[in-house]
């Protein structure tokens, strides 16, 4: 994972990158009729729901570093595929989880999991956000060339951007 060039200065410009990112994410949302939601597809066939799951699970996937928790378990994925690195393969099993699940309640899990990676940043302060993530991963050993945990949540900030693109490409089915 190299560093991208997205990344926030500090906690105060990563929190304002974040509220914006969320910000686009919903009107993304917003810009598709109430009518649609259910039934729209990107090129790749993904409805809003598996997008926002996918968002969702990554975002989960931050909080359990921050908490200490597991990462596997946060994506909804065994331990023998989260240890495989086959990040196609794990969002192929976030995204068949999703399945069933409603624009509407997708959208509920993901604002309750953003507004608790918001909640867990502010903890934290500029210099726990400079540490390399791995750090953040006691029961793994640190990586040479990890990056900060900035430069972690920057990758978070083009991931949201990324989906906000495709939900903007959005057709009926």
């Amino acid at each position: 994972m190299s560093t991208s060039p997205n990344q926030p200065r500090n906690k105060a410009d990563l929190l304002s990158r974040l509220d914006a990112a969320w910000a686009d994410l919903r009107t993304a949302l917003a810009a598709i009729p109430a009518g649609d939601l259910e039934t729209v597809r990107d090129a790749s066939g993904w409805s809003v729901a598996d997008h926002l799951a996918h968002v969702t699970a990554w975002e989960r996937w931050k909080v359990a570093l921050l908490r200490g928790e597991s990462r596997a378990v946060s994506l909804g994925v065994s331990e023998d595929l989260y240890g495989s690195d086959d990040t196609d393969a794990i969002n192929q099993a976030i995204r068949a989880a999703s399945v069933g699940q409603t624009a509407e309640a997708a959208l509920a899990a993901a604002e309750r999991t953003h507004s608790d990676l918001t909640a867990l940043v502010t903890t934290l302060s500029d210099e726990d956000l400079r540490q390399p993530y791995g750090q953040f991963m006691p029961d793994q050993p640190a990586i040479e060339g990890d990056p900060t945990l900035l430069g972690l949540c920057a990758f978070t900030l083009d991931h949201i951007a990324e989906h906000v693109g495709l939900l903007g490409e959005m057709r009926p089915a």
